[in-house]
C-alpha cells in the first residue's frame, strides 16, 4: 500500500516515504466526522459530473503513481550499497496498471467548496 498527497495542481506535497505525516493530516481533517462534508461532496460531484468524468482525478493519480515509481527506483538504487541486497528492481512497477486505488480522500478549501 502506498499513500501519496497530491495537490489539485498536481504537485506531490507528501510522497509515500512520508506515510506517517499523510496519516496524521488525514486524521486531523476527518476527526469527528462520520459523513462527507455536504458542500465538498457537491463540489466533487459537480467537478466529476457525478463521477462520470474522472479525468482530472485520473491525471492526479498518474502523478501519484509516477512519484511512487520514481522514488521506488531511487530506493532500489540506494539499497544496492547496503547489506541485504536490492529492495526494488527497476522493473518492479511498469505504470499505472500495476496499482489499484483502494481509497482516496478529496480535500477542498472551505472557500472553494462554496
Amino acid at each position: 500500500y502506498y499513500l501519496v498527497w497530491v495537490s489539485e495542481s498536481g504537485n506531490i506535497e507528501l510522497n509515500f516515504t512520508q506515510t506517517k505525516q499523510i496519516l496524521d493530516l488525514m486524521k486531523n481533517l476527518t476527526l469527528g466526522r462520520s459523513q462527507p462534508d455536504e458542500k465538498a461532496f457537491a463540489r466533487f460531484n459537480k467537478d466529476t459530473r457525478n463521477g462520470t468524468d474522472m479525468s482530472k482525478y485520473q491525471a492526479l493519480l498518474r502523478r501519484a503513481v509516477n512519484a511512487v515509481t520514481g522514488k521506488a527506483e531511487e530506493k532500489g538504487v540506494e539499497s544496492l550499497f547496503q547489506p541485504g541486497g536490492t529492495v526494488i528492481s527497476k522493473d518492479s512497477f511498469k505504470g499505472i496498471d500495476d496499482f489499484e486505488v483502494v481509497a482516496y480522500l478529496a480535500v477542498f478549501n472551505e472557500e472553494a467548496a462554496d
